[in-house]
């Protein structure tokens, strides 16, 4: 159909709701204007005409006579949650309000949800997420934030523990909502009943030196067990020793005027660059650019696997591909029990596991790329009919590699 022109008065606008409406039996929602299906202008023209016209959709609705039906857009709104809910059960997690800016899907923007939303409870994005029943990804209600830890705690067989909210998933939440509801671990099971194994680290008051003595012990044992000097934020988060993070860059900054990364630098250690990866260099040759490759890698040694010998990085898929002749490579090709594993490590794409192995296009052009270089992968495997695996960070653990590994 061919596109209604954008620069049409009010009065056309209602003119051509009418007509649809006669044919159609009902008012057109942005689902209609957005569809390409009929000459109708896009969503966002409907919106910029009644703006231009100094008139809210909620007026426009009755001045084509539908006073008692349409209240503030409550029927295109239910649709429009309701296509909100469905892409973001497709992605795996609830579409954040960045994902909504300038948005491929047809959605409305963030504060559209909230403005039109028929709960008044419901005063800003995260509130209508978890009113949709996903998990907010920045700020949750005390209430939903008690519902998921009572889950976690019935899958499991033991206290809860402070690595059980790192690097949380869709079922679980980090220590940071723990510390903005309770303020620590052992006062937010105090409150709920659940057992307290120990002091909590973050209700201890520890002095500067006690600080400086963390991250010194800390890096000692990472330069003991793994041989490095690059410090990521993870190794700080994770340990069982340590405070968070940022506890660390606010007192290192001001109790002893030095930036962190400064501080690293001065006992010998540097703190892994934002975006750059891990980067790793080992004696035999081997080199890992991402903190994934590194855990990988890291198994793989440990378990005595020999790089050059039982596995190799960066192999040419036309070493084994016959039908190809392009530069793409493989990110290891291991030795194991007479046969070849392919592996490829799909760092970039860690939240968008669910969108990949569900065939679905990225916004993001980079992402979307990548994605669609790693499906070519793929298919490249399927038709060789070799043993591969596309591990993707949450793949990157015990239970993963004795699957991949009998």
């Amino acid at each position: 159909m061919a596109r209604v022109s954008s620069k049409i008065s009010l009065e056309e606008l209602c003119t051509i709701f009418k007509s649809f409406e006669k044919i159609n039996n009902k008012i057109p929602t942005s689902v209609e204007c957005n569809s390409g299906s009929y000459d109708l202008p896009q969503w966002q023209t409907v919106q910029k005409i009644l703006k231009n016209n100094n008139i809210k959709l909620k007026d426009f609705y009755i001045k084509l006579g539908k006073t008692t039906k349409i209240r503030s857009g409550v029927d295109d709104y239910l649709e429009m949650v309701e296509l909100y809910k469905k892409i973001s059960n497709e992605k795996g997690s609830a579409l954040t309000f960045g994902e909504l800016i300038n948005n491929e899907y047809n959605l409305p923007s963030s504060r559209w949800f909230v403005t039109h939303c028929s709960d008044e409870n419901v005063t800003n994005f995260s509130q209508f997420v978890e009113w949709c029943g996903f998990k907010p990804r920045y700020t949750m209600s005390k209430e939903k934030t008690i519902e998921i830890i009572l889950n976690m705690q019935s899958k499991l067989n033991r206290p809860l523990m402070k690595k059980d909210f790192t690097n949380p998933k869709e079922n679980s939440i980090g220590v940071g909502m723990i510390k903005t509801h309770w303020g620590s671990m052992n006062k937010m099971k105090e409150e709920l009943g659940l057992t307290i194994v120990g002091a909590d680290v973050n209700e201890l008051i520890r002095p500067i030196e006690q600080l400086e003595q963390d991250i010194i012990r800390l890096c000692n044992k990472i330069k003991l067990e793994e041989d490095r000097n690059i410090i990521t934020k993870d190794d700080i988060n994770n340990c069982e020793f340590t405070m968070s993070f940022t506890t660390y860059v606010k007192h290192f900054e001001t109790q002893l005027g030095v930036k962190f990364r400064d501080y690293l630098i001065s006992i010998g250690f540097e703190l892994c660059k934002s975006g750059s990866g891990l980067v790793k260099h080992y004696d035999d040759g081997e080199t890992t650019s991402s903190q994934f490759e590194y855990a990988f890698t890291s198994y793989l040694r440990n378990n005595k696997f020999e790089y050059n010998l039982d596995y190799y990085r960066g192999v040419r898929y036309k070493t084994f591909i016959s039908d190809y002749e392009g530069l793409m490579d493989c990110d290891y090709v291991i030795k194991y029990k007479d046969k070849l594993i392919y592996i490829e490590i799909a760092g970039l794409l860690r939240d968008y596991k669910e969108w990949y192995l569900n065939d679905k296009p990225l916004n993001s052009k980079s992402k979307e790329k990548y994605r669609l270089k790693l499906k070519e992968k793929e298919r490249m495997f399927k038709e060789a009919g070799v043993e591969y695996y596309i591990l993707f960070p949450c793949d990157l653990n015990e239970d993963t590699y004795k699957k991949i590994f009998n």
